[in-house]
Order: structure tokens, then C-alpha cells, then sequence
């Protein structure tokens, strides 16, 4: 880890022999073929000593960085290497990437700001420090434990406080954790950790009404209601499943909070989700494979039962709406993703997790057709879901959100790259 200071111009010595003597450029005759560096957290403000990474999608690329415009001939001829660095006072960062071929990306650069505590946002947080701690609301400094959903990361950087209203942090552990937007009445993501262990005989709670506003928002958000989705046509569908917390009846009862659902077409909850849900828990119960799961939303519209394209639902008596508020009611996301992160049971899974290791993304639309793509093109409704397979890089890309960041960037670049097989 480097600090930074007000001149900062290290030379790479051999390495700067190596590379930048008659040296790649993005105009040399033979083409880039590096993806470029990535910073996390994005350009922006921050607080001092915060720390910031950078990875490249290429593997094993060598990130190159520097703070200040040094170059010559078109190349940047002096810098450091590494994959992070600590903010001490504002800056500008100059990095790019180069492959084991020598083989040299665009530069990319990144403005921050360094501020204080009080004065200090940053994509609707307050207080981040990395991606695996933050500040809550009273500048305590939270860190999160093995089999916490957040061990590997906290995707959108969500926080308890509820000044930031589109990424507030809620925990339910050991049941869920998540980031609510009390903009769009949804969670941004939903995360957990699934188990054998977390499996047993709890029974899905009966009767009218059976989900419930979320005690942990604060009073001034709205706490979606049952009747809220009623006559709408959209399932109420879980993010986290209550198949995944059949341990009691109590356990299976906590995944019915409304922070938890979703407005969901039959099409995609009832099969293409529902299957995917299966697939997981067989993981966890056949195979011994612990796993760590975020699911969430993205977009805006989509088909209820009916086929009808809808931007909001507010819930419908039959004499008027049951949403109470004045604004567009509760978003339906054009798509669901879910991403799980799969292990053989243990412990010390930060330092298991491997460029081999086994990732699902899938991205689904929220369409009443999701089923029937599929086996157009020859997939069992068992095996639907596997129609939407994806990478977590074009997760990130549609959501905005870092997952895995805690661990090493040679790490993230191969799993989050990988189409999943089975």
C-alpha cells in the first residue's frame, strides 16, 4: 500500500526499462488488448486514508499507477505498481494495465476528493472505509464476520444511516442482510449465506396477510404492506427464499418481510426463480457446499400475469389504492439477477475462494415469457434458468455495485469473468 504526497514520482527502474522504453501505447501498431483499470470506489469523494483498488478484467494483468501527469512519447514513464493505494489528500490517479505479453491497456484516471467525516457522500453512503467495514451512524466502525452475506464485500457500500434513503443497510442476520431504497419501496440487493445447517422441516406460514413491514426501517420510511400488492398481478417474490431458512417455522417466518419481496412476474418466481432456489439448496444439502448469495433487482418495468407492461404497483381494494402515499408507489424491476459464490463447507473462506472457484450469475428477465425463451431454445423448465446465465462483471455493469471486493483483484477478475457450468 502506498500513501499519497503532494509530489509523488517513484520510477520503476527495470520495469520502466521493460515497458517504456520505445514503449505500447493505445496508437502503437499492434491494437490493446488489456481491459482496462477499474477503481473502486469510483471517482469521487472520500474520506482521508481511505483505501482504493483497482483491477483490471485482463488476467494477471499488472496495474501501473501514478499521481500526476507524467509522460513522455505518449506513455507514462514513471508510476508504482500494486492493486491499491491509501488517500491522504485529494488527487488525481493515472493507472492502465499490463498483460504477461507486455501488452499495455488505455489509461484511465480518477479525481478524488478527500474530505471529512461530516462533509463526506459517496453513492448514497456515509462514512465508507472499504468494502468490507463502514461507519454507521454514530462513526463506529462495523466489520462484518465469516458466513455474514457482507464477509466478502458490501456490494453498493450501503450504511445505517438513514440520510441516505436510497442505500440504507439493514441486518437480519443470521437470516439476511440488505440494502433498502425507500425511493423505489424495494431492496437494491438482498444478501445471505446458505448451509446445510440453515435446512430442516419449518413450514411456509399460512393464511392472509402473511407478509409484513420491516420493524428495522426507520420510522420515516414507508413499510410496504401486504395489500399493497393486492390486485396487481405481480407475485410477491423473495429474494432471500423462505426454502432457504426451513430451519423452524420462525426462520422460514423472517423471509416474509416486505424489504425482502419483490414485485415478480408468475412466470419467472413460480418457475425459472423457483428452480434456481432448488438448485441452491441442492448444493447445500446433497453436495455439502456452503454458499454466499446477493439477489436483487435492476430496471424499470415490467409484465404482470397478464402480459400488461407496468412501471409501479400501489396495491387495489376494488374502490381505491392501498399504497398511501403521493409518489409513484413501489418500482417493478425490468429484471432479477442473483449471484452465488459456492464452497465446499469449512471455515476461512476468504483464503479458499480461488481463480477456479465456482460463481452463478444469472440475469432474468421480469417477463411472463422468461420460461418459454428458454425451452425455445432447449432447456428443460428445470434447467431454464441456465438460459440466463451471465457473468457478476455484467451484473456490476447493469447495477453499479462491486461484489467480492475483499477479495485479491487476480481473484475477482477470473471468477467474476466466468460463465458458471455445472
Amino acid at each position: 500500500m502506498v500513501k499519497v504526497r503532494k509530489i509523488f514520482v517513484l520510477v520503476l527502474g527495470a520495469v520502466a526499462a521493460l515497458y517504456f522504453t520505445g514503449c505500447k501505447t493505445e496508437n502503437s501498431d499492434q491494437q490493446p488488448v488489456v481491459s482496462p483499470v477499474e477503481f473502486y470506489p469510483a471517482a469521487g469523494k472520500v474520506l482521508k486514508n481511505s483505501v482504493i483498488t483497482m483491477k483490471s478484467a485482463t488476467k494477471n494483468a499488472e496495474i501501473y499507477y501514478a499521481f500526476s501527469p507524467i509522460y513522455a512519447n505518449d506513455c507514462m514513464e514513471k508510476g508504482t505498481k500494486g492493486s491499491s493505494f491509501e488517500i491522504t489528500e485529494s488527487c488525481k490517479v493515472y493507472a492502465f494495465a499490463v498483460d504477461s505479453n507486455g501488452n499495455v491497456s488505455s489509461r484511465t484516471t480518477a479525481q478524488y476528493t478527500v474530505v471529512s467525516t461530516e462533509g463526506y457522500e459517496l453513492l448514497g453512503t456515509k462514512g465508507y472505509l472499504n468494502s468490507q467495514s463502514y461507519i454507521d451512524s454514530s462513526y463506529t466502525v462495523i466489520t462484518y464476520s465469516e458466513n455474514n452475506p457482507l464477509y466478502f464485500g458490501n456490494p453498493s457500500w450501503a450504511t445505517s444511516n438513514k440520510s441516505f434513503e436510497r442505500n440504507y443497510l439493514v441486518s437480519h442476520e443470521p437470516y439476511f442482510t440488505l440494502s433498502f431504497n425507500n425511493v423505489n419501496h424495494i431492496s437494491n440487493w438482498v444478501g445471505w449465506h446458505l448451509a446445510s445447517s440453515d435446512l430442516g422441516s419449518g413450514s411456509r406460514p399460512n393464511g392472509e396477510d402473511v407478509f409484513y413491514g420491516d420493524e428495522l426501517l426507520p420510522s420515516s420510511f414507508y413499510k410496504v404492506q401486504h395489500k399493497d400488492y393486492s390486485n396487481q398481478n405481480f407475485d410477491r417474490g423473495h429474494l432471500c427464499p423462505n426454502g432457504d431458512r426451513t430451519l423452524s417455522d420462525n426462520t422460514c417466518y423472517e423471509t416474509f418481510r416486505t424489504t425482502n419481496i419483490v414485485p415478480q412476474t408468475a412466470n419467472n418466481n413460480q418457475k425459472v426463480w423457483e428452480k434456481l432456489e432448488e438448485y441452491e439448496r441442492k448444493l447445500a444439502e446433497e453436495y455439502s457446499k456452503e454458499l454466499y448469495i446477493f439477489a436483487g433487482p435492476y430496471g424499470q418495468g415490467g409484465e404482470n400475469s397478464l402480459g400488461t407492461l407496468c412501471n409501479y404497483i400501489k396495491g387495489y381494494s376494488g374502490t381505491s389504492y392501498t399504497y398511501p402515499l403521493s409518489d409513484n408507489g413501489i418500482l417493478v424491476p425490468a429484471s432479477v439477477w442473483k449471484i452465488i459464490l459456492i464452497l465446499d463447507e469449512g471455515t476461512g473462506d476468504l483464503n479458499r475462494v480461488t481463480e477456479s472457484t465456482k460463481v452463478i450469475a444469472v440475469d432474468i428477465p421480469n417477463t411472463t415469457t422468461c420460461t418459454s425463451v428458454a425451452t425455445s431454445a432447449g432447456y428443460s423448465e428445470k434447467d431454464a434458468w441456465k438460459y440466463y446465465l451471465t457473468t457478476v462483471d455484467a451484473i456490476e455493469e447493469k447495477t453499479g455495485y462491486n461484489f467480492f471486493s475483499e477479495l485479491p483483484l487476480e481473484i475477482q477478475a477470473s471468477i467474476e469473468s466466468t460463465v458458471y457450468s455445472d
